[in-house]
């Protein structure tokens, strides 16, 4: 079930639910002009300053639990290059290793990319809008016996696409190749 940014830490970082829509570049793995490949001074002229982060916490954005999300399996890019560091916002987090944003992930509903797809919409939207992308099923329990619909694919050059759940909870970007949990 997908969870509004809710709840949780406050402070820095913060982003109020009813602000205004998060534009989505699925192209180029940005929200509001900033994303794969962005340092975190350039992330944080856009969305502010972040509450710090501890690697003994999640990366996901502010107020939403990892099990709140329908995860991939296999994150072909994002490899180690150096401190481990996440900037997380109500509605959406960046992580990087060393100063390079390599993952993105989005939660907040009033987040819509160019085509037109939110978080909270129906996974079937994700058929109409991205024919392109494959979707399937992803193993959502460590025993192998719960699944959830998703879709994945590339996007832009180096670009690549998790939209998991339905109603979807997540839409990530990541600088290298996706594949569902088996």
């Amino acid at each position: 079930m997908f969870v509004a940014a809710c709840g949780g830490e406050d402070g820095p970082g913060d982003i109020a639910p009813s602000g205004p829509r998060l534009a989505v570049d699925e192209g180029s793995g940005a929200v509001d002009g900033v994303g794969i490949g962005d340092d975190t001074a350039t992330i944080e002229r856009v969305f502010g300053e972040a509450p710090p982060y501890n690697i003994y916490k999640n990366t996901t954005p502010l107020g939403v639990e990892p099990v709140d999300l329908t995860h991939p399996g296999n994150l072909g890019g994002c490899r180690p290059r150096g401190r481990e560091n996440a900037l997380r916002y109500r509605g959406v987090s960046f992580f990087s290793y060393g100063d390079r944003t390599c993952d993105v992930l989005v939660t907040s509903e009033r987040a819509t990319t160019r085509r037109g797809l939110s978080p909270g919409d129906p996974i079937e939207r994700v058929e109409e809008l991205y024919p392109e992308l494959e979707c399937g099923e992803t193993n959502v329990a460590s025993e192998g016996t719960l699944f959830e619909p998703a879709c994945w694919g590339r996007t832009g050059e180096g670009i690549y696409i998790w939209i998991g759940g339905d109603p979807i909870n997540n839409v990530m970007f990541v600088d290298g190749p996706i594949t569902p949990r088996q």
